[in-house]
């Protein structure tokens, strides 16, 4: 359910919004206090908005209102703005004498705005790199259709190129205040689900399945030209099609296996810091997998093991605590810890040298085995038992440093 927000609060940054904007505007009609805009640079009366104090008033206000009304998706940050600066237009255009009463109503009326009911709304947005069999696939939020958008494109087309004839879409039910609003929350939400389906599907990195909102199934092509002092000009022309739609079956086989089907149940479940922190690092792998760009990839896959071994709280000996943390989570007893955390030390320091120096120069071998040790460390927390009825930080932090602290017992029993 959509919050409700707190009216006094909101008519408060309001009135304080308005009121330095009224300071300014006075300030600038004094001689001994005015400030002269830049020529061409947009204004409000007085050359309010190239002020520094407005802007920082402006976005100070604006993200307030995005953590008090923008956390759920009801209201997207582009919305909340536009609203914002229909009040700013309406005090600054208050003659100085009838700002008290004009001031009152444009708060009240801006509250009763950002205090309205939401409504429910259907998306439907075109989606590529699903095979037309992938129609009738439900995973956390959404779900695929194919549809012949002929009728719809016929209306709205206005550039060569788009789209014709049955098309994939994924369907996501939200609510919110506005149509604008609900396009950006349903996009959002299909972007981070995409990126999981791109972790579940590789089998590699890069991989050749990539979903995405945009077109990135058409083959690449490049061209060369070389000329000799004794040759004529010479054009080589090459084409390569790196990445194949996913199929339906492949599709079902991911999303309704043991792994995607935990994954799909934590998307549609309770909004709850442990799920939130593993299904992130599988945002973060999903981005890795389909980069190809291999330091890019290979920082991608770091932070998808960092942010969901690590968290954020992790302050010190991160190297150690990530080697040892990950070793405990996949390492296979003694033998097999100790290996985990030397590569996963080894994979870390090179992670820290393209962070800290630009090296370039990832080789095959580091790329694989940042993948496997990301993949299966989340595949870890999202099957294990001991994890199941985890649902705070803490709860995985405790997790770890009771792993690191257990040991075998050189006391007596009872000693």
């Amino acid at each position: 359910m959509p919050r409700t927000p707190n009216l006094g609060c909101l008519k408060q940054m309001l009135r304080g919004l308005a009121r330095i904007i009224c300071e300014l505007q006075d300030a600038a009609c004094d001689p001994e206090k005015g400030f002269a805009a830049p020529s061409g640079l947009p204004t409000i009366h007085g050359s309010v908005v190239m002020r520094p104090e407005f802007v920082e008033a402006r976005f100070e206000t604006l993200d307030k209102l995005d953590d008090l009304l923008g956390a759920d998706g009801v209201w997207s940050r582009s919305s909340l703005d536009d609203t914002l600066w229909d009040f700013i237009a309406r005090i600054a255009d208050l003659q100085p004498g009838r700002r008290s009463d004009g001031i009152a109503k444009a708060v009240e009326e801006t509250a009763g705005r950002f205090n309205e009911v939401p409504s429910s709304w259907v998306v439907d947005i075109i989606v590529y790199g699903f095979d037309q069999g992938c129609a009738g696939v439900r995973f956390g939020r959404i779900l695929l259709i194919a549809e012949d958008i002929d009728a719809i494109a016929l209306q709205h087309q206005k550039f060569d190129g788009f789209p014709r004839g049955t098309q994939v879409l994924a369907r996501l039910e939200t609510t919110a205040i506005d149509e604008r609003s609900a396009r950006e929350h349903a996009e959002s939400i299909l972007d981070e689900h995409l990126l999981i389906i791109n972790a579940l599907c590789a089998r590699d990195v890069p991989s050749p399945i990539q979903v995405s909102r945009t077109d990135h199934i058409r083959p690449l092509y490049s061209a060369t030209r070389i000329a000799g002092d004794q040759t004529a000009a010479r054009l080589y022309t090459s084409a390569q099609h790196r990445r194949i739609p996913l199929a339906g079956p492949e599709l079902r086989e991911e999303t309704e296996g043991p792994v995607g089907g935990r994954v799909h149940a934590m998307l549609n479940g309770p909004d709850n810091e442990f799920n939130r922190r593993v299904l992130l690092g599988y945002q973060y792998a999903g981005a890795a997998c389909v980069d190809h760009h291999p330091e890019r990839s290979f920082l991608m896959l770091a932070i998808a093991l960092e942010s969901s071994i690590l968290g954020k709280d992790t302050k010190t000996e991160l190297t150690y605590q990530l080697g040892a943390r990950v070793a405990h989570l996949i390492g296979n007893g003694l033998l097999g810890r100790k290996l985990v955390a030397r590569t996963v030390n080894d994979l870390y320091d090179r992670r820290s040298r393209i962070v800290h120096a630009g090296q370039y120069g990832v080789s095959r071998r580091e790329a694989i085995l940042m993948f496997f040790y990301c993949k299966t460390a989340l595949t870890m927390l999202v099957m294990a038992p001991s994890f199941r009825s985890f649902t705070t930080n803490t709860d995985l932090e405790g997790w770890f440093k009771d792993r690191i602290l257990d040991g075998p017992n050189h006391y007596p029993s009872g000693s």
